[in-house]
């Protein structure tokens, strides 16, 4: 069975959204309360089995749609279903030339389940993420929680550079300071970043 399969009969067997409770309106979530959610969280799940469906769709007709299939990993890895996500996504980037998103939502996967070294991994293997803020910021944040502060420091004064203004390059510049024991280099960019914002 194709991994669109395994996803659509996934959705179909738990059903929308994805067979989570709506905690307080459930005798079952009453009693089991960590299994009931926060009616945030519920619509996460609903938003994510929604996404998922209309990605799978999209896939169905175009198979090879790359923005598809890293739409439906990001809507799998909303639903927690990282079991799913990260192999459509290193898939992906077993392709000629997979688009720099895709890094960047393997990466922010592996960050997720406690994988920072492989995050970094992804990002550091293409140049192109050298051009891309949101990349930039993943390549930092997995740097940080390797951790490898001077690294992180690194990527995100590149982001800096696209975006000299950037009071979140500041906020991030500070952490990889204060990451580094340099805390008033880290207080000076929480300083000019909040000034920015």
């Amino acid at each position: 069975m194709t991994l669109v399969g395994r996803v659509v009969l996934l959705l179909l067997v738990a059903g929308l959204p994805c067979g989570c409770r709506l905690a307080g309106h459930d005798q079952a979530a009453e009693k089991a309360p960590e299994a009931a959610l926060s009616a945030q969280e519920w619509l996460a799940q609903r938003r994510g089995a929604e996404a998922a469906w209309d990605y799978q769709e999209v896939l169905a007709r175009r198979p090879g749609d790359a923005s598809a299939r890293v739409g439906l990993a990001a809507a799998l890895g909303l639903l927690r279903l990282m079991e799913l996500a990260i192999p459509l996504l290193e898939e992906l980037l077993e392709q000629e030339a997979p688009p720099v998103d895709a890094r960047r939502a393997l990466a922010e996967l592996y960050l997720v389940t406690g994988r920072p070294e492989e995050a970094k991994a992804v990002l550091a293997a293409d140049p192109a993420v050298r051009q891309s803020r949101p990349a930039l910021l993943s390549l930092g944040r997995s740097c940080l929680a390797v951790p490898r502060p001077d690294e992180a420091r690194e990527a995100f004064l590149a982001y800096r550079r696209l975006e000299p203004e950037s009071a979140e390059a500041d906020y991030w510049l500070g952490e990889a300071h204060w990451a580094a024991g340099r805390a008033e280099e880290a207080r000076r960019h929480w300083r000019q970043g909040a000034q920015r914002a």
